[in-house]
């Protein structure tokens, strides 16, 4: 536990500083969706609409695309996890570190995990009231995105929950096993096995039975998919192959 706890600050020393450039660039990002919302409210708007409308149209789309952007920059997290070890002389540090290898990925694991879900939020919020400063300081109706976000990811149903987890080990284990184009590769192959998990369940006609093979179907997964990216883990060597780390 302690040379856990170790391994926790060691990766937010190393790390704190590229989160918060993360974290301003999720900001910056959130007020230029805010901002292009209200351009285009402004060239597609006719005459005769009242600004409160088009004042809470604007945050309820804004809260729509917020919810994208953060389940994406989750799975992009999960992706390119290990990305800055990649090459030899940050591997071999790693790998030298005097702790386990469980050790070692869970406590970048969870710094990662914790990072991206409370940075993702932050970042919003911090985006959001500054959209609402904005507004008041232009005389428009106040509206705020934040509420519809936070009960997005607070009240969904389990199958939301299987499904995130799912898709975060998938691309940890594909963020462990390749060395180049995380990203890419996830979504290209990610996108493959979910149309044929789909095109299987198709066939199943009753849909409370659907929905229950959907549900066990993603948990199964989301255990195996972190088991084998934890085993891939521990077989790194300092000396790879070009593209997987095998």
């Amino acid at each position: 536990m302690k040379r856990f706890s170790q391994m926790l600050r060691y990766e937010f020393k190393t790390g704190i500083r590229p989160m918060m450039w993360f974290s301003t660039g999720m900001v910056v990002l959130f007020l230029l969706v805010f901002m292009s919302l209200h351009s285009l409210q402004n060239m597609s708007s006719i005459g005769g609409k009242e600004p409160a409308f088009l004042t809470y149209t604007i945050v309820h789309e804004a809260a729509v695309m917020g919810c994208v952007i953060i389940d994406l920059f989750w799975w992009g997290v999960a992706c390119t996890l290990f990305r800055d070890v990649q090459k030899k002389a940050p591997r071999t540090s790693m790998l030298m570190l005097p702790a386990t290898n469980l050790e070692k990925f869970l406590s970048r694991w969870v710094y990662m995990l914790v990072f991206s879900v409370i940075g993702s939020f932050v970042a919003f919020f911090a985006a959001d009231m500054l959209h609402l400063g904005w507004l008041a300081v232009t005389g428009r109706p106040h509206a705020t995105s934040s509420s519809q976000v936070f009960d997005y990811f607070l009240k969904n149903d389990k199958m939301f929950y299987c499904l995130f987890f799912t898709f975060h080990a998938f691309g940890l284990l594909c963020g462990v096993l390749f060395k180049k184009f995380h990203i890419v590769v996830t979504a290209v192959v990610g996108v493959i096995l979910f149309a044929v998990f789909m095109q299987l369940c198709s066939h199943i006609t009753q849909y409370d039975t659907r929905a229950m093979v959907c549900l066990l179907a993603a948990i199964i997964a989301t255990i195996t998919f972190t088991l084998l990216a934890y085993r891939l883990f521990c077989r790194w060597q300092v000396v790879t192959r070009k593209f997987v780390n095998l």
